[in-house]
Protein backbone atom coordinates (compact mmCIF):
# COMPACT_ATOMS: atom_id res chain seq x y z
CA UNK A 1 0.00 0.00 0.00
CA UNK A 2 2.14 2.72 -1.36
CA UNK A 3 2.21 5.99 -0.67
CA UNK A 4 5.16 7.74 -2.10
CA UNK A 5 4.53 11.39 -3.50
CA UNK A 6 6.66 14.86 -3.99
CA UNK A 7 5.19 17.81 -3.01
CA UNK A 8 6.73 21.39 -4.10
CA UNK A 9 7.18 23.46 -1.05
CA UNK A 10 8.57 26.52 -2.40
CA UNK A 11 5.69 28.46 -0.90
CA UNK A 12 4.76 26.56 2.23
CA UNK A 13 6.92 25.01 5.19
CA UNK A 14 6.04 21.29 5.91
CA UNK A 15 5.01 20.84 9.99
CA UNK A 16 7.37 18.53 11.63
CA UNK A 17 5.50 15.40 11.73
CA UNK A 18 6.83 13.99 15.37
CA UNK A 19 5.98 10.42 15.24
CA UNK A 20 3.72 10.28 12.28
CA UNK A 21 4.80 8.64 9.01
CA UNK A 22 8.26 9.28 7.55
CA UNK A 23 8.79 12.24 5.14
CA UNK A 24 11.97 13.52 3.45
CA UNK A 25 12.50 17.26 3.37
CA UNK A 26 14.64 18.27 0.62
CA UNK A 27 16.19 20.99 0.25
CA UNK A 28 17.75 21.63 -3.26
CA UNK A 29 20.25 24.30 -3.31
CA UNK A 30 21.95 26.39 -6.57
CA UNK A 31 25.72 26.40 -6.47
CA UNK A 32 27.39 29.74 -6.67
CA UNK A 33 28.58 28.50 -9.74
CA UNK A 34 25.72 28.72 -11.77
CA UNK A 35 24.90 32.80 -13.02
CA UNK A 36 21.54 34.09 -11.61
CA UNK A 37 20.98 34.47 -15.47
CA UNK A 38 21.23 30.59 -15.78
CA UNK A 39 19.16 30.35 -12.73
CA UNK A 40 16.35 32.53 -13.53
CA UNK A 41 15.92 30.62 -17.09
CA UNK A 42 14.79 27.22 -15.43
CA UNK A 43 11.25 26.10 -15.87
CA UNK A 44 11.52 22.86 -14.82
CA UNK A 45 12.63 20.26 -12.41
CA UNK A 46 12.67 16.50 -13.18
CA UNK A 47 13.18 14.29 -9.83
CA UNK A 48 13.93 10.76 -9.69
CA UNK A 49 13.62 8.54 -6.65
CA UNK A 50 16.06 5.71 -6.47
CA UNK A 51 17.12 2.46 -4.23
CA UNK A 52 14.47 1.72 -1.21
CA UNK A 53 12.22 2.52 -4.28
CA UNK A 54 11.83 4.21 -7.13
CA UNK A 55 9.23 7.68 -7.84
CA UNK A 56 9.51 9.87 -10.91
CA UNK A 57 7.65 13.38 -10.76
CA UNK A 58 8.58 17.24 -12.59
CA UNK A 59 7.27 20.68 -11.89
CA UNK A 60 7.16 23.20 -14.33
CA UNK A 61 6.89 26.89 -13.15
CA UNK A 62 9.02 30.45 -13.35
CA UNK A 63 10.31 31.66 -10.52
CA UNK A 64 11.85 28.83 -9.23
CA UNK A 65 15.16 29.42 -6.96
CA UNK A 66 13.79 33.11 -6.86
CA UNK A 67 14.11 32.96 -3.16
CA UNK A 68 17.51 32.44 -1.40
CA UNK A 69 18.67 29.99 -4.75
CA UNK A 70 16.68 27.10 -2.87
CA UNK A 71 13.47 25.30 -3.71
CA UNK A 72 11.89 22.66 -1.23
CA UNK A 73 10.60 19.37 -1.90
CA UNK A 74 8.67 16.90 0.49
CA UNK A 75 9.04 13.54 -0.30
CA UNK A 76 6.46 11.36 1.57
CA UNK A 77 8.01 7.59 0.77
CA UNK A 78 5.90 3.94 1.05
CA UNK A 79 9.41 2.34 2.53
CA UNK A 80 9.98 2.82 6.50
CA UNK A 81 14.05 1.95 6.17
CA UNK A 82 16.99 1.73 3.51
CA UNK A 83 18.71 4.18 1.74
CA UNK A 84 16.57 6.73 -1.30
CA UNK A 85 18.59 8.41 -3.48
CA UNK A 86 17.45 11.73 -5.25
CA UNK A 87 18.62 12.69 -8.55
CA UNK A 88 17.59 16.56 -9.85
CA UNK A 89 18.01 17.89 -13.31
CA UNK A 90 16.69 21.50 -13.79
CA UNK A 91 15.80 22.70 -17.67
CA UNK A 92 15.11 25.67 -19.19
CA UNK A 93 11.73 26.50 -21.57
CA UNK A 94 13.95 25.01 -24.29
CA UNK A 95 14.60 21.41 -22.40
CA UNK A 96 18.48 22.49 -22.11
CA UNK A 97 19.52 20.68 -18.57
CA UNK A 98 20.91 24.23 -17.04
CA UNK A 99 21.72 22.31 -13.56
CA UNK A 100 21.92 18.76 -11.78
CA UNK A 101 22.72 17.02 -8.83
CA UNK A 102 22.40 13.93 -6.15
CA UNK A 103 22.04 12.88 -2.98
CA UNK A 104 21.11 10.06 -0.68
CA UNK A 105 19.44 10.05 3.03
CA UNK A 106 19.01 6.94 5.01
CA UNK A 107 15.26 6.42 5.94
CA UNK A 108 14.01 6.18 9.80
CA UNK A 109 10.94 4.68 10.53
CA UNK A 110 9.13 8.00 11.51
CA UNK A 111 9.47 11.54 11.53
CA UNK A 112 10.80 14.14 9.22
CA UNK A 113 14.14 13.45 7.79
CA UNK A 114 15.88 17.04 6.53
CA UNK A 115 18.44 16.19 3.28
CA UNK A 116 20.03 18.79 1.02
CA UNK A 117 20.94 18.43 -2.73
CA UNK A 118 23.29 20.96 -4.35
CA UNK A 119 22.76 21.48 -7.97
CA UNK A 120 25.64 22.39 -9.50
CA UNK A 121 25.82 23.69 -13.55
CA UNK A 122 25.36 21.48 -16.55
CA UNK A 123 23.36 18.05 -17.02
CA UNK A 124 24.37 14.71 -15.48
CA UNK A 125 26.77 13.10 -16.59
CA UNK A 126 26.77 9.98 -19.23
CA UNK A 127 28.07 7.39 -16.66
CA UNK A 128 28.23 8.86 -12.96
CA UNK A 129 29.19 5.16 -11.05
CA UNK A 130 27.56 3.57 -8.38
CA UNK A 131 28.36 6.19 -6.10
CA UNK A 132 26.39 8.74 -8.46
CA UNK A 133 23.63 6.65 -8.62
CA UNK A 134 24.01 5.13 -12.16
CA UNK A 135 20.26 4.02 -11.54
CA UNK A 136 18.81 7.50 -12.30
CA UNK A 137 21.35 9.02 -14.04
CA UNK A 138 19.73 7.90 -17.73
CA UNK A 139 17.23 10.66 -16.90
CA UNK A 140 18.14 11.16 -20.24
CA UNK A 141 16.89 15.01 -20.84
CA UNK A 142 15.52 14.18 -24.58
CA UNK A 143 12.69 11.83 -23.33
CA UNK A 144 11.48 14.79 -20.90
CA UNK A 145 11.85 17.37 -22.82
CA UNK A 146 9.11 16.55 -25.20
CA UNK A 147 5.76 18.94 -26.32
CA UNK A 148 3.87 17.08 -23.33
CA UNK A 149 4.28 19.21 -20.47
CA UNK A 150 5.48 16.88 -17.52
CA UNK A 151 4.99 19.99 -15.08
CA UNK A 152 3.22 18.74 -12.12
CA UNK A 153 3.55 15.80 -9.86
CA UNK A 154 2.45 12.70 -11.76
CA UNK A 155 -0.14 12.01 -9.48
CA UNK A 156 -1.67 9.86 -11.95
CA UNK A 157 1.09 6.81 -10.40
CA UNK A 158 -0.82 3.72 -9.55
CA UNK A 159 0.51 3.81 -6.47
CA UNK A 160 -1.88 7.18 -5.65
CA UNK A 161 -5.28 6.21 -6.71
CA UNK A 162 -7.65 6.65 -3.44
CA UNK A 163 -8.34 3.04 -3.05
CA UNK A 164 -4.23 3.23 -1.36
CA UNK A 165 -5.70 5.29 1.25
CA UNK A 166 -7.86 2.40 2.06
CA UNK A 167 -7.11 0.75 5.70
CA UNK A 168 -3.38 1.45 6.93
CA UNK A 169 -2.91 3.74 4.75
CA UNK A 170 -5.99 5.89 5.56
CA UNK A 171 -4.40 6.54 9.42
CA UNK A 172 -1.59 8.00 7.15
CA UNK A 173 -3.27 10.18 5.10
CA UNK A 174 -5.63 11.22 8.09
CA UNK A 175 -2.30 12.08 10.09
CA UNK A 176 -0.87 14.37 7.26
CA UNK A 177 -4.12 15.86 6.94
CA UNK A 178 -4.35 15.76 11.10
CA UNK A 179 -7.92 15.32 10.47
CA UNK A 180 -10.67 12.27 10.27
CA UNK A 181 -11.78 12.92 7.20
CA UNK A 182 -10.30 11.05 3.68
CA UNK A 183 -11.69 14.13 1.22
CA UNK A 184 -9.30 16.96 3.58
CA UNK A 185 -6.79 14.26 3.83
CA UNK A 186 -6.97 14.31 -0.15
CA UNK A 187 -6.43 17.63 -0.73
CA UNK A 188 -3.76 17.78 1.39
CA UNK A 189 -1.97 14.28 0.08
CA UNK A 190 -2.25 14.71 -3.35
CA UNK A 191 -3.03 18.44 -4.44
CA UNK A 192 -1.06 19.70 -7.24
CA UNK A 193 1.10 23.45 -7.86
CA UNK A 194 -1.07 24.74 -10.21
CA UNK A 195 -2.92 28.15 -9.34
CA UNK A 196 -5.81 27.95 -7.38
CA UNK A 197 -7.29 31.23 -8.15
CA UNK A 198 -8.25 33.82 -11.14
CA UNK A 199 -5.98 36.16 -10.15
CA UNK A 200 -2.65 34.42 -9.91
CA UNK A 201 -3.82 31.91 -12.79
CA UNK A 202 -1.05 29.49 -13.76
CA UNK A 203 0.63 31.46 -17.44
CA UNK A 204 1.14 28.61 -20.17
CA UNK A 205 1.95 31.41 -23.00
CA UNK A 206 1.04 31.52 -26.36
CA UNK A 207 0.06 28.77 -28.72
CA UNK A 208 0.63 29.15 -32.42
CA UNK A 209 -0.86 27.45 -35.33
CA UNK A 210 0.30 24.13 -35.17
CA UNK A 211 1.23 24.17 -32.04
CA UNK A 212 -0.07 21.93 -28.72
CA UNK A 213 0.78 21.24 -25.03
CA UNK A 214 -0.61 18.73 -22.52
CA UNK A 215 0.03 20.01 -18.41
CA UNK A 216 -1.53 17.61 -16.11
CA UNK A 217 -2.96 18.08 -12.58
CA UNK A 218 -5.00 16.78 -9.50
CA UNK A 219 -8.52 17.99 -7.84
CA UNK A 220 -8.68 15.87 -5.16
CA UNK A 221 -12.36 17.20 -3.93
CA UNK A 222 -15.42 18.60 -5.26
CA UNK A 223 -14.95 22.05 -5.40
CA UNK A 224 -11.35 22.51 -5.43
CA UNK A 225 -10.47 24.31 -9.11
CA UNK A 226 -7.20 25.42 -11.40
CA UNK A 227 -6.86 28.69 -13.42
CA UNK A 228 -5.02 28.66 -16.42
CA UNK A 229 -4.31 31.38 -18.80
CA UNK A 230 -3.32 30.95 -22.39
CA UNK A 231 -3.42 32.64 -25.87
CA UNK A 232 -4.41 31.96 -29.76
CA UNK A 233 -3.01 35.06 -31.06
CA UNK A 234 -2.83 33.70 -34.94
CA UNK A 235 -6.56 34.60 -35.94
CA UNK A 236 -5.27 36.19 -39.36
CA UNK A 237 -4.29 32.61 -40.11
CA UNK A 238 -6.60 30.34 -42.15
CA UNK A 239 -5.66 27.56 -40.51
CA UNK A 240 -6.44 29.40 -36.84
CA UNK A 241 -8.11 26.87 -34.95
CA UNK A 242 -7.81 27.10 -30.68
CA UNK A 243 -8.62 23.58 -29.37
CA UNK A 244 -8.91 22.83 -25.54
CA UNK A 245 -9.81 19.32 -24.10
CA UNK A 246 -10.03 17.68 -20.82
CA UNK A 247 -9.61 13.76 -19.83
CA UNK A 248 -9.95 12.60 -16.55
CA UNK A 249 -10.33 8.83 -15.50
CA UNK A 250 -13.50 9.37 -13.46
CA UNK A 251 -14.46 12.07 -16.16
CA UNK A 252 -15.13 14.32 -13.60
CA UNK A 253 -13.14 17.06 -14.46
CA UNK A 254 -14.43 19.83 -16.53
CA UNK A 255 -13.52 23.11 -17.35
CA UNK A 256 -15.27 26.95 -17.58
CA UNK A 257 -13.48 29.40 -20.22
CA UNK A 258 -13.73 33.36 -19.68
CA UNK A 259 -12.46 36.61 -21.08
CA UNK A 260 -9.57 37.90 -20.26
CA UNK A 261 -10.44 39.46 -16.81
CA UNK A 262 -11.54 37.99 -13.67
CA UNK A 263 -14.77 39.79 -13.80
CA UNK A 264 -15.07 36.38 -15.40
CA UNK A 265 -17.36 37.23 -18.42
CA UNK A 266 -17.86 33.76 -20.36
CA UNK A 267 -17.04 32.91 -23.43
CA UNK A 268 -19.85 31.94 -25.47
CA UNK A 269 -20.32 28.96 -27.83
CA UNK A 270 -22.06 29.37 -31.81
CA UNK A 271 -24.25 26.98 -30.82
CA UNK A 272 -26.33 29.00 -28.09
CA UNK A 273 -24.94 29.48 -24.08
CA UNK A 274 -21.59 29.61 -22.88
CA UNK A 275 -18.89 27.61 -22.15
CA UNK A 276 -19.26 26.23 -18.87
CA UNK A 277 -18.62 23.10 -17.54
CA UNK A 278 -17.24 21.70 -20.79
CA UNK A 279 -15.03 18.40 -21.61
CA UNK A 280 -14.49 20.33 -24.81
CA UNK A 281 -13.97 23.81 -26.89
CA UNK A 282 -12.84 24.43 -30.27
CA UNK A 283 -13.22 27.40 -32.73
CA UNK A 284 -12.27 26.99 -36.77
CA UNK A 285 -11.28 29.88 -38.95
CA UNK A 286 -13.57 29.83 -41.97
CA UNK A 287 -12.02 32.14 -43.89
CA UNK A 288 -9.93 32.03 -46.98
CA UNK A 289 -6.62 33.25 -47.81
CA UNK A 290 -6.68 36.62 -49.62
CA UNK A 291 -5.04 35.82 -53.44
CA UNK A 292 -3.63 39.38 -53.87
CA UNK A 293 -2.59 39.86 -49.79
CA UNK A 294 -1.45 35.93 -49.33
CA UNK A 295 -2.93 36.75 -45.96
CA UNK A 296 -6.05 35.43 -44.47
CA UNK A 297 -8.94 38.06 -44.20
CA UNK A 298 -9.89 36.65 -40.85
CA UNK A 299 -14.17 35.96 -40.66
CA UNK A 300 -12.66 34.49 -36.99
CA UNK A 301 -12.03 37.06 -34.41
CA UNK A 302 -9.57 36.43 -32.25
CA UNK A 303 -10.81 34.36 -28.92
CA UNK A 304 -11.48 35.88 -25.84
CA UNK A 305 -9.36 39.23 -25.01
CA UNK A 306 -7.42 39.90 -28.11
CA UNK A 307 -7.05 36.04 -28.21
CA UNK A 308 -5.90 35.62 -24.62
CA UNK A 309 -8.40 33.10 -22.78
CA UNK A 310 -9.31 31.92 -18.48
CA UNK A 311 -9.23 28.23 -18.01
CA UNK A 312 -11.05 27.34 -15.03
CA UNK A 313 -10.57 23.75 -14.23
CA UNK A 314 -12.70 21.82 -11.16
CA UNK A 315 -14.13 19.20 -9.77
CA UNK A 316 -17.74 18.82 -10.09
CA UNK A 317 -18.83 16.03 -7.56
CA UNK A 318 -17.80 15.23 -4.20
CA UNK A 319 -16.10 11.64 -5.26
CA UNK A 320 -12.71 12.08 -3.75
CA UNK A 321 -9.88 11.25 -6.00
CA UNK A 322 -5.46 11.32 -6.24
CA UNK A 323 -6.23 10.78 -9.91
CA UNK A 324 -4.86 12.90 -12.59
CA UNK A 325 -6.49 14.92 -14.85
CA UNK A 326 -4.72 15.55 -18.63
CA UNK A 327 -5.41 18.98 -19.96
CA UNK A 328 -4.56 19.65 -23.54
CA UNK A 329 -4.43 22.39 -25.85
CA UNK A 330 -3.71 23.22 -29.54
CA UNK A 331 -3.96 25.58 -32.52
Amino acid sequence: MARAALVLASACVLAGCGSGPPTVDLTLVADPGISDAALQSIRRLDVQVSGAESFATSYVRSGLFAVDRRERVVYYPSATSGELRFAVTAFDENGGAVASGATSVQLQPHGALPAQLVLTAGPPGSDLGAADFAAVDAARAADLATTVDLGVPDLAQPDLHVEDLAANDLAVANDLAAANDLAQALDLFCADTWSTTCAGASPLGSLHVGSSMTVAGVLPIAGAENWFQASFPDASQSAYHPLVNISSPDGDIAFDLYFDSCSLTPLGCNEGGNVSAKTSWEVSNDCMPDPDLGACQALTPLVGTSGTILIRVFRRTAAATCNAYSLSLSD
